[in-house]
């Protein structure tokens, strides 16, 4: 080898110079080098070429083998030096010093004009030993010895060896330029990479020793390149605009595979890089991601041709080929079908894989590709698909014998590998749409501030040290990305029909921020998006805080159409594991962000494709984007609402100062995102965590936990599932022409039949679909489940944005009423109040849509006011207005223009609670109203199942929205007062046990409470659930007016009543909590806000449990439903309740926790419908009343109360003490006043006045008071009998008009007179009916008397009673149409006037009328119908205002006055304290007046008195009448009259009656003497039968004569009959017996009484005569009978 090393000839130097530039460089230039052009200095090894123009089409030949997606434009060096070290060649580095380097490049427009065996670059790969071969060969003078042996040879290739590894190339001042245009016409963009110095060389020249040995029969495997960058810069466009620079050195090892054999990738480049810093505007980004697109390694294009390009057949093609041959000779023999699973066979989608290529590589032997293929195999990346291998493996299995060639394994081959390690990486994105309050050279400014010189490694520092020198460097708003220890890799693997490109960052440190500099400001304010605050400690432990992995696979699909190109299908997956990080989120800097990279990524619309051209098919794309980490907190910062125009985004952060901490444990995030052909697919955005612990901060105060979410067990899974917190965002496309959705069943319908009639489905919608209607008033009840589901469904699927979350076990802390009055105002008021600013350049207004109607259009025409909501008054013409709120509540159906079925909502939300739990404290106070310190109330509501949904902009109307909420189990527990404790620092998740400390308030029901749940109605199935609310909310822009639509059910419920303190009640402090003040937003002026409330309860009750009494009550009602209407800043407020089929149960086993309603408890009060309407008023600012502040009505149809003694004793103890707590305190009434006047409620004016508003409004005219002038049958008839015609008045007659005064109407008795002031309040029964049904025996207990006989049939079970509840022991009292009204007047404002301190003052006013009073006998023995009712005769017919009963009474100063009473009213003229003691004084005085008044009465009605008293009577009145006709007008003639027609009258009747009496009298003695008389002998059951219905209709008397004759014929007729068949009866049972002597016996024993039978017969005939002819006289005394006596048949 000596001779080849020094000396060497001059010609050998000059070729192999000449030979290496043409080899490596020649076919580059433009012009072809030769020896002649070189310019060498032999004596010192340099060459030198200088201003050399690339070959563009050479270049691009060697790019497009290297698969490079660029090409080169235009290329050109400065400079080329080149020394050869021939003294110390094998021991010292050739050098090449390429200067002033320039190329422009740009992506590869189209297909290249070579493949990768061209000459070009096989001449590149040439080893050696050829280059040997050629450099001695080219060119060589004939040699003049014999040719040299190999050995020689092999020695001049190990030289060049040698020396090849220890070229050294440096290039100095290389500027490389890629440039793009997007075809568009519009403006390129270019960057530039500007290089100071570059440093090439093989790793043999740093470290000699560990180079390889040279062999050149066996290249080496891999070959190991040094590339070593400095002043490296990056710059944007034409101009030399820098918009990136490098600190440090760039150090670059290459590593290049040259035996395919051998596993690893062909390329691996591995580098260090001291810092990168990049400045950058959105429109440079967006240009940068369309250039870094352009030249993408991943273009779908040119990975279809490579993957479409033929190639030779492998091994596994082979494989695949002989299993398809086999299928199909096996395809007749009845082998099992090919799997459809592509995973576990590989035949089912040959369509998708490349199997078909050319035949020209078939030369190649299969071992030789079996062997290759084993090489190759042995990779990391093969391990991934090992388990579909065995899949494949299993599903070919051969048949039992034979030896299936096993299959070569589809694995990925490593193709490329990049390893960069930098340690920083700063990316600073300009807010261009921000003012500019930087210098004007901002980029200079930038870059001079990190300078190489002085800049350093920062990955260690942490990064909050950085941010002054970035406050220098940009002082403008920007956002950062800072990261240090970088680590990034980009790895290439390919396989048969698809390529796997991945890319992995880890960052030691990172951090993203905000920098926003307000106008006019020194410092910025710093937002960070993402930091991590213990990212130094964990780079201590060698974990990075970020670590960001992205694969993307490209496979290639099959053509759709024929004259289409392949598409390809993209797959990516980018996942994010991140430390425990910490982030901001605040809308303000979100919006900021969210329109920044709005700018960096939405490109310019592209110009419009023509009609004719078909656009090109998409590549099907599919991203899945994943991010964990194991502890995330976010710090949720309330932003400033302001709605004002002139509002300024960049004027600072308008944050408040109260903000959320939420601490998320194990959070995950995954997202979908699909494109390509076919209708766009939603986008779906997923959040998981297993703990979220929410803390509320203010600023001042400690920080409170306020919310707690974690995992819950499932429990219908066998084993330890979990359900985890879940926030799911789904953000649907949206619907266009072009992607329609199909149509629902009935919308073709509805195209078809819409002018016929209306088949179509109902639209969906949470109210009932059930109609229930009230009077003329729809009420609106939510739907259930069902209706509820498909709702909310249908919402979600069509709207733009959708948000679904799941809490499965939850707790909500509220510690004081002033967190939630924050909470709320800062979620209501500025969360939810927040818009967006307008940061992007507004695009072109759309026109509408045809057909779209306004935004308030479609219910103008339907609100309406509720009638009588603010018109309430007794005296009304209708008198049932006031019970009408409410009446406009019902859903009004959209338009037919507004209904379009695929009309898309804004937004929809849909929370899920599977258990939950509010936990408030609240204020205590005392009885004077004051707060007790050191103590509070607490209120927890636990749920179950429970959903909160809202929607708006429901359809794309933009005023529509709904609200729902339900429930499928709910409980209040609550506590008036409770010593305070310490708050908690962590908020714990509770058992959801009834928590110890705090009593039951509402509750589902238990089984046995409802009737529904009692005995005998259980297993009915799950019903609806216990609460369900739905909202609806329309806006009209126009007339500022908000309406919302409140409806809520709540089913199976059970309130446990406790006697408190006003203050103390649960129902207060749970009002006064929530009762909080809205914070006033900017530039926003609330609407006019109507509330519609329907509140219905269904199967609910109220249990009260008595401290101190023996007694448990139960109220239960089947429907309560509650309507109003609410108008915000009015004065009036409505109230409507209604009450139907509602019941009060008693108990007397207070022992017992859980009873059953039937078993257990006894109904006392049974109530129908009852109706209550509230109304109050707020008053006004004159402080005069011109209404009652509070005024509560009643009415209802029937009310049932039954009780036995006890019963009633226990029903009156707890009401006695529920309404009069203090009557038990010893309270004395106080004396009055010295010198007042007794027996006067005010001046005597005032009396009189009272007086006669009392006549007045009372009916008193008797008929005394009109005057017959004649009537036809009265007077003396003429002797002639013809008619006479009288003459009134000689004169004419005159009309004056006023004469008669006008009538005054119908009259309100319960209205107080007129000089009466307004009362403050005023309590209103109208026409409640009362019916009292009183037992015998006892409902509780064992009766201590006689067993009770049998029961009476009951309509009801409610009316059963207890075990010892005699029901033929029955007594009715029923009160019909009760009225009562109570007012109490305020008291007189201001000093008393002079004069008048002794006068007493108007205090309150009570009026009490029972318009019908009965008392009816339901004894089983008794023959008494009703023993008081309401006497009413054609005589004395009833008035229509008329009342059995009439008490008024005034209050004033304490004591009690009666106005009136219809009965005697009592004279009073002292004073009393005490209900009780009015009402015992009343009835004294009641009881007085009868004795002296009415008891004469009273005895005259007795029995046969009565008729007695009536004949004297008669006869008074032919004496007196005339009498005192003549003396009050002086016409005899008439008091004749009248004194006649009452003889007559009262006379007949009476004897009449006595006679009736008489006959009656000797029928019963004939009777008696009857029954003596008769034998003891049965009768047949036949005459029994008969007996009894003569018995029947015995006690009914003939309506009149004509049925008095009827019923005495009939009397007698059967009477003769029935003495008949009784002779022929016993004759023959007498023969039967005894024969003929026992037939004429039994006769002649039958003679006595039928001796006496016909007396009974004439008398009771002669009775029915005089009583037909008694009632024919006077028609009152048949129905006074038949009120008065029971029917035998309805007594029995």
């Amino acid at each position: 080898m000596s001779r080849w090393l020094w000396p060497w000839s001059n010609c050998v130097k000059e070729r192999v110079c000449r030979y290496l530039l043409h080899h490596y460089l020649g076919h580059f230039f433009q012009e072809h080098l030769s020896l002649d052009q070189l310019s060498l200095d032999l004596y010192k090894g340099s060459v030198a070429l200088r201003d050399i123009h690339l070959e563009i089409w050479s270049v691009n030949e060697v790019l497009e083998s290297m698969e490079s997606p660029l090409e080169l434009v235009e290329g050109f060096v400065g400079s080329i030096e080149v020394a050869v070290p021939w003294a110390a060649l094998l021991t010292d580095h050739c050098t090449v010093h390429v200067s002033g380097l320039q190329l422009t490049l740009q992506p590869r427009q189209g297909p290249g004009p070579g493949t990768a065996d061209s000459q070009s670059w096989a001449s590149c790969m040439t080893t050696s030993m050829q280059l040997a071969q050629e450099c001695l060969r080219d060119g060589l003078p004939e040699p003049s010895e014999p040719p040299q042996p190999l050995e020689g040879l092999e020695m001049f290739a190990q030289t060049i060896e040698t020396v090849l590894r220890r070229i050294k190339v440096t290039f100095l001042d290389t500027v490389v330029r890629v440039e793009h245009s997007p075809g568009t016409g519009e403006r390129g963009v270019a960057v530039e990479a500007h290089v100071q110095r570059l440093e090439y060389c093989d790793e043999a020249v740093r470290d000699p020793s560990q180079a390889p040995p040279v062999d050149v029969h066996q290249p080496p495997a891999f070959l190991h390149k040094l590339l070593q960058l400095a002043g490296v810069r990056l710059h944007f466009e034409e101009l030399p605009q820098q918009i990136g620079s490098c600190s440090g050195c760039l150090e670059l090892t290459v590593k290049l595979k040259q035996n395919e054999a051998f596993p690893g990738p062909k390329l691996e480049v591995c580098g260090q890089l001291g810092s990168l810093h990049l400045l950058l505007t959105p429109r440079q980004l967006q240009q940068l991601q369309e250039l870094l697109s352009a030249v993408s390694l991943a273009d779908p294009e040119s990975l279809v041709d490579k993957l479409n390009k033929s190639r030779p057949l492998g091994a596994e093609d082979l494989w695949l080929i002989e299993q398809d041959l086999n299928q199909q000779l096996q395809a007749g023999t009845g082998t099992e079908p090919l799997s459809p699973d592509p995973l576990s066979n590989p035949l089912v989608n040959l369509e998708s894989t490349d199997l078909f290529f050319s035949m020209a590589g078939l030369t190649s032997s299969v071992a030789s590709a079996v062997s290759e293929l084993s090489l190759s195999d042995v990779d990391l990346g093969s391990s991934v698909h090992s388990t579909t291998a065995s899949r494949r493996l299993s599903a070919q299995a051969p048949p039992t014998g034979r030896t299936a060639p096993v299959p070569p394994s589809n694995s990925l081959r490593p193709d490329s590998l990049l390893k960069m390690t930098l340690g920083g990486v700063t990316l600073t994105l300009l807010q261009t749409s921000a003012p500019s309050s930087g210098p004007p050279d901002l980029t200079t400014h930038f870059f001079a501030e990190f300078d190489a010189t002085v800049d350093g490694s920062f990955g260690s520092h942490d990064l909050y040290r950085l941010r002054p020198r970035f406050q220098r460097a940009c002082p403008c708003s920007h956002v950062r990305l800072t990261g240090a220890a970088v680590q990034l890799s980009w790895e290439l693997q390919t396989s048969r029909g698809r390529r796997v490109s991945s890319t992995e960052v880890h960052f030691g440190q990172l951090e993203v921020l905000e920098c926003l500099w307000p106008r006019g400001a020194s410092e910025p304010e710093y937002a960070e998006i993402l930091s991590f605050p213990n990212s130094l400690r964990s780079q201590a432990s060698a974990q990075p805080c970020a670590h960001l992995r992205h694969t993307q696979t490209l496979r290639r699909v099959p053509k759709s159409r024929p004259r289409r190109p392949p598409a390809c299908r993209c797959h990516s997956e980018l996942a994010l594991d991140l430390a425990d990080f910490q982030a901001d989120v605040e809308l303000g800097a979100l919006d900021r962000l969210t329109a920044l990279l709005h700018l960096a990524t939405t490109p310019p619309p592209e110009l419009p494709a023509g009609l004719l051209t078909e656009p090109p098919e998409a590549a099907e794309q599919h991203t899945l984007v994943r991010l964990s980490a194991p502890r995330a907190t976010l710090q949720l910062r309330f932003p400033i609402a302001d709605l004002r125009p002139e509002r300024d985004p960049w004027a600072g952060r308008a944050v408040r100062a109260e903000q959320l901490s939420l601490e998320l444990t194990e959070p995950q995030f995954r997202s979908e995102l699909s494109s390509g052909p076919g209708p766009p697919a939603p986008t779906r955005l997923e959040l998981t965590c297993s703990d979220l612990h929410v803390t509320y901060e203010d600023g001042e105060k400690p920080p409170v936990p306020c919310l707690r979410v974690s995992k819950a067990l499932d429990p219908k899974s066998p084993g330890h599932k979990y359900f985890l917190p879940q926030v799911v965002v789904t953000l649907n496309p949206q619907l266009n022409a072009q992607w329609e959705v199909a149509p629902e069943k009935g919308e073709d319908l509805e195209l078809s039949a819409e002018n016929l009639c209306d088949l179509r489905e109902p639209e969906p919608s949470p109210f009932s679909s059930k109609r229930t209607m009230y009077e003329t008033e729809e009420m609106v009840i939510p739907g259930d489940p069902e209706e509820m589901r498909a709702f909310q469904n249908r919402a979600l699927a069509l709207s733009r944005c959708s948000l679904e979350v799941i809490l499965p076990a939850a707790h909500v802390f509220l510690p004081s009423k002033e967190v939630y009055e924050s909470l709320y105002n800062r979620i209501n008021n500025d969360l939810l109040m927040w818009e967006p600013a307008d940061l992007l350049p507004a695009p072109a207004p759309a026109a509408p849509p045809a057909r779209c109607p306004d935004a308030s259009g479609f219910w103008h025409d339907s609100f309406k006011m509720c009638k009588s909501a603010f018109k309430l008054d007794s005296d009304s013409d209708d008198e049932d207005t006031h019970f009408s709120a409410g009446a406009s509540g019902a859903p009004q159906p959209l338009a037919r223009e507004s209904r379009n079925p695929r009309s898309q909502s804004t937004f929809s939300a849909l929370v899920t609670v599977l258990k939950g739990r509010i936990t408030a404290h609240c204020e205590t106070k005392d009885e004077c109203g004051k707060r007790l310190e050191g103590a509070h109330g607490e209120l927890v509501l636990d749920v179950e199942q429970g959903t909160i949904f809202s929607v708006s902009q429901y359809r794309g109307q933009p005023g529509l929205g709904y609200f729902c909420l339900e429930a499928e189990k709910a409980a209040l527990y609550h506590r008036a007062a409770m010593d305070d404790y310490p708050l908690p620092g962590r908020l714990e998740l509770p058992t959801f046990a009834p928590p110890a400390q705090l009593a039951q308030t509402i509750y589902p029901s238990e089984g046995g409470v409802t009737e529904q749940g009692a005995s005998g109605h259980r297993g009915q199935g799950r019903g609806p659930h216990m609460l369900s609310t739905a909202v609806r909310i329309q806006l009209d822009p126009h007339r500022k007016v908000k309406e919302f639509l409140v409806t809520l059910r709540l089913h199976r419920a059970t309130l446990r009543h406790r006697m408190a303190l006003p203050e103390q009640s649960w129902h207060s402090q749970l009002l006064e909590f929530l009762d909080v003040l809205d914070d006033p937003v900017l530039g926003y002026l609330p609407p006019t806000v109507i509330t519609i409330l329907h509140v219905h309860l269904f199967s609910c009750a109220m249990d009260y449990r008595p401290l101190y009494l023996p007694v448990r009550v139960l109220v239960t009602a089947e429907t309560f439903t509650l309507s109003s209407n609410i108008v915000m800043d009015t004065s009036t407020f409505l109230l409507r309740f209604i009450l139907d089929d509602s019941a009060l149960y008693l108990s007397d086993k207070c022992e017992m926790e859980t009873l059953d309603l039937r078993r257990d408890y006894v109904c006392v009060l049974d109530v129908d419908l009852l109706e209550l309407v509230i109304k109050t008023w707020k008053g006004n600012t004159e402080d005069k009343l011109s209404q009652p502040l509070f005024e509560l009505r009643c009415s209802n149809n029937a009310m049932h109360v039954h009780s036995c003694a006890d019963s009633c004793a226990l029903l009156a103890s707890p009401v006695s003490v529920y309404l009069f707590p203090g009557e038990r305190s010893g309270a004395h009434p106080p004396s009055p006043a010295a010198g007042a006047p007794t027996g006067s409620l005010g001046s005597r004016s005032g009396a009189k006045e009272a007086e006669k508003e009392e006549e007045g409004d009372g009916d008193t005219l008797d008929s005394d008071e009109f005057c017959i002038l004649d009537a036809p049958g009265l007077g003396i008839l003429p002797a002639d009998g013809e008619p006479v015609v009288t003459q009134l008045h000689p004169g004419p007659i005159v009309v004056r008009d006023g004469h008669f005064a006008q009538p005054l109407g119908s009259t309100d008795l319960l209205r107080a007179p007129a000089h009466f002031p307004v009362p403050s309040s005023r309590v209103v029964l109208r026409e409640v009916s009362l019916v009292w049904h009183l037992y015998g025996g006892r409902d509780f207990g064992p009766h201590p008397g006689h067993s009770s006989g049998p029961n009476r049939p009951q309509n009801s079970w409610r009316a059963q009673g207890g075990s010892g509840r005699q029901h033929h022991i029955l007594m009715e009292i029923q009160l019909s149409k009760v009225s009562f009204q109570h007012e109490v007047y305020p008291a007189e404002p201001g000093p008393v006037a002079p004069g008048r301190e002794l006068e007493e003052q108007l205090l309150s006013r009570q009026v009490f009328i029972v318009q019908e009073l009965e008392v009816r006998d339901r004894l089983a023995s008794s023959q008494i119908n009703k023993f008081l009712y309401l006497h009413t005769s054609e005589r004395m017919p009833r008035r229509t205002h008329s009342n059995m009963d009439q008490l008024g009474e005034h209050w004033g100063g304490g004591g009690l006055r009666p106005s009136g009473a219809q009965s005697s009213p009592p004279a009073f003229s002292s004073r009393l304290l005490g209900v009780d003691k009015v009402l015992g004084y009343a009835l004294n005085e009641w009881l007085q007046d009868i004795r002296k008044n009415q008891l004469p009465g009273l005895l005259g009605g007795v029995g046969p008195m009565h008729s007695v008293v009536q004949l004297f009577q008669g006869f008074r009145d032919l004496l007196w009448l005339p009498i005192e006709q003549y003396r009050k007008d002086g016409r005899l003639m008439r008091g004749l009259q009248r004194g006649a027609a009452s003889f007559g009258s009262s006379t007949a009747s009476a004897a009449l009656e006595l006679s009736n009496r008489l006959v009656q009298a000797i029928q019963a003695t004939a009777e008696t003497v009857y029954d003596i008389l008769s034998p003891a002998a049965p009768v047949s059951r036949s005459l029994q039968d008969k007996r009894s219905v003569r018995r029947l209709r015995k006690g009914q008397q003939p309506a009149d004569l004509r049925e008095g004759v009827a019923k005495a014929y009939d009397t007698v007729r059967e009477g003769i009959l029935d003495t008949a068949q009784t002779i022929c009866e016993v004759a023959s049972r007498g023969h039967e017996q005894k024969g003929l002597t026992g037939a004429v016996g039994g006769v002649i024993r039958q003679l006595p009484p039928t001796v006496v039978k016909p007396l009974i017969l004439a008398t009771e005939a002669t009775s029915n005569l005089l009583g037909g002819m008694r009632n024919q006289i006077l028609p009152d005394a048949h129905k006074d009978h038949a009120l008065k006596w029971r029917l035998d048949e309805a007594r029995d």
